[in-house]
């Protein structure tokens, strides 16, 4: 197995941390209101499966 060049890593690694470009039109405060709701239902799945 090959060892991958210093280049394609610090690359692999800048990729890595950059945060997700995907559009929507939400905004922030309804994109933080829907983790809450759905943070909320997956307690409530996860209790109902133990």
């Amino acid at each position: 197995m090959t060892k991958p060049s210093a280049g394609k890593v610090q690359t692999l690694r800048e990729r890595q941390m950059a945060p997700l470009v995907t559009p929507t039109d939400l905004k922030a405060k309804a994109t933080k209101d829907i983790a809450a709701a759905m943070n909320a239902i997956l307690a409530d799945v996860f209790a109902l499966y133990l």
